[in-house]
């Protein structure tokens, strides 16, 4: 038979979990995300904290210059064929005058 100085020693837990009061320097509460990370060294924690005003408009700005970059290759591109485009078009059009007039030449020298 178990005695109730047994069952109360068993009730008590083998560890104590750690209390971890909240930061106090600080205007407000900070939002902080933190993760545990396990790798060849063993497992650490590691913070991650939101990006400032200062990191968004930096990321924005060079998301802004990839887009304006990619714009101008693109623009770039076709106005680069632009050029070729009225050559091989105006090409067509003379060679399609030509072989009208040269049809109608056949025709007028094969009647006389």
């Amino acid at each position: 038979m178990s005695t109730r100085k047994d069952r109360v020693e068993s009730d008590y837990p083998r560890s104590t979990p750690e209390i971890i009061p909240p930061e106090r320097g600080g205007a407000g509460p900070k939002s902080q995300v933190w993760i545990w990370v396990a790798d060849r060294d063993g497992a650490r924690r590691v913070v991650l904290n939101p990006p400032g005003p200062f990191t968004i408009l930096l990321a924005l700005a060079l998301a802004g210059l990839v887009v304006a970059v990619i714009l101008i290759v693109a623009l770039g591109a076709v106005l680069l064929w632009i050029p070729f485009l009225i050559l091989a078009i105006g090409g067509l059009l003379l060679a399609t005058g030509a072989r009208q007039y040269w049809q109608r030449l056949q025709r007028w020298v094969s009647r006389r």
